[in-house]
């Protein structure tokens, strides 16, 4: 038995088990470890992106102490570039994200962190690599790619408990964050698109989901609308052809009406507020395309 949060334990158990702090070779890694420890152990009441710029500004001092590169003029890791920092941290934040509500302020930090480790790390990092878009930048592609097929994974989509999709909940509040700050590029609005179909939209096979699944879709689904939804406005007001799924002003009227059903039939006291949520998504919607609803 131990005191330790769970992600604290995640990280030692999971993420940290075959690093030894010894070793230098291992330090890098055990300076992330410690910024996202002091990122996650901070006080609720401070503010988030402060938070999350001090635990960068951790990381990257330890950085640029350790590999300060004269000849380049910049701040590089000694044999595989910026890219092995950037791509290690982004990964344990994503991994991380998995294991806190949307709700929970620490959920929040993470997408933070990430935001705040793209703006101000060129100081220290090698700016020409540092402005590339998020996903060039990191050299991955979003960690749902592996398990989660836009929630559509049959490991997931018909578990009573759901707890595949409840994790993917989370993550895709955190993916949200992410889209709205500028940090991935256009082609990814193709996951936000696919996940809000999915729970706002009833198709082939949607009978057959557990009740929870459901939830978690329309749960996600109203996280997309309220965070990023302007993104998914902008393209729905120009519509392109290349899309399998349309996303245009009759999509905008069918989300917005289920929204708004949402709104009156979901539990008072469901899951992670959906109710009060799928409310707050609609009039948001409305707010995006006013003419659209006027009578």
């Amino acid at each position: 038995m131990t005191d330790k949060p769970e992600w604290e334990v995640y990280l030692d158990d999971e993420i940290a088990s075959d690093i030894d702090p010894s070793d230098d070779y291992f330090a890098p890694q055990v300076a992330m470890h410690e910024a996202l420890r002091s990122l996650l152990h901070a006080p609720e009441d401070e503010d988030d992106t402060a938070v999350a710029k001090r635990a960068v500004e951790e990381y990257r001092a330890y950085y640029a102490k350790t590999y300060h590169d004269e000849r380049h003029g910049s701040y590089r890791f000694p044999d595989r570039g910026v890219y092995a920092v950037t791509y290690d941290l982004t990964n344990l934040a994503w991994e991380l994200a998995t294991l806190f509500p949307f709700t929970d302020y620490k959920h929040r930090r993470l997408s933070e962190f990430i935001i705040s480790l793209k703006t101000l790390a060129p100081q220290e990092f090698d700016p020409d690599v540092m402005s590339q878009p998020l996903p060039v930048l990191y050299g991955i592609q979003p960690p749902a790619n592996k398990n989660r097929g836009h929630l559509q994974d049959p490991q997931l989509l018909f578990d009573p408990k759901g707890v595949g999709a409840v994790a993917n909940s989370y993550w895709n509040g955190y993916f949200a964050r992410l889209l709205d700050a500028g940090l991935l590029g256009k082609e990814y609005m193709g996951y936000m698109h696919t996940d809000v179909a999915l729970g706002l939209e009833k198709e082939d096979g949607y009978d057959r989901l557990s009740d929870f699944v459901k939830t978690c879709r329309e749960v996600v689904a109203t996280q997309y609308i309220l965070i990023a939804g302007h993104i998914l406005a902008k393209e729905a007001k120009s519509p392109t052809t290349t899309r399998r799924r349309p996303l245009n002003a009759e999509t905008w009227r069918t989300w917005a009406a289920r929204l708004e059903e949402l709104a009156k039939t979901a539990p008072d006291d469901g899951e992670w507020g959906l109710k009060e949520d799928a409310a707050k998504a609609h009039e948001k919607m409305v707010d995006l395309w006013p003419e659209l609803f006027e009578t």
